[in-house]
């Protein structure tokens, strides 16, 4: 049961940021004084990109809570965090067209070996 919620726990934490992520470009998203303290941040906050992000977030928060009060807390991070990172470069590779190098598949290959070591009891 742990791989399971733990890779959906890591996928939809993935999901949350990469709405997250859609939010910020359709609001152009600054990081200024000016626009921070605009009316246009009002937008940003309340667009149904951050929202739905962060309840999918807040949804994965409660599962990952729920896996730390049932398996050992290196456990659960060995299995979610790099799983999180597989999940995000996919995404971003499917998602947001972004190129990815012969390095990155690479680093991919170690992460999915560094799972299997890190999690076995």
């Amino acid at each position: 049961m742990l791989y399971i919620i733990g890779i959906l726990v890591a996928f939809l934490l993935v999901c949350g940021q990469a709405l997250w992520k859609v939010g910020v470009q359709h609001a152009h998203l600054e990081l200024t004084a000016g626009y921070l303290f605009s009316k246009q941040v009002f937008s940003l906050i309340f667009s149904p990109y951050i929202i739905g992000g962060a309840v999918i977030y807040a949804f994965a928060t409660l599962m990952y809570l729920g896996l730390l009060a049932k398996y050992q807390y290196s456990t659960v991070q060995g299995l979610v965090v790099p799983v999180s990172l597989i999940s995000a470069f996919l995404l971003a590779r499917v998602v947001f067209n972004e190129r990815l190098s012969v390095v990155n598949y690479v680093g991919l290959g170690v992460l999915v070996v560094g799972i299997l070591l890190a999690t076995r009891r």
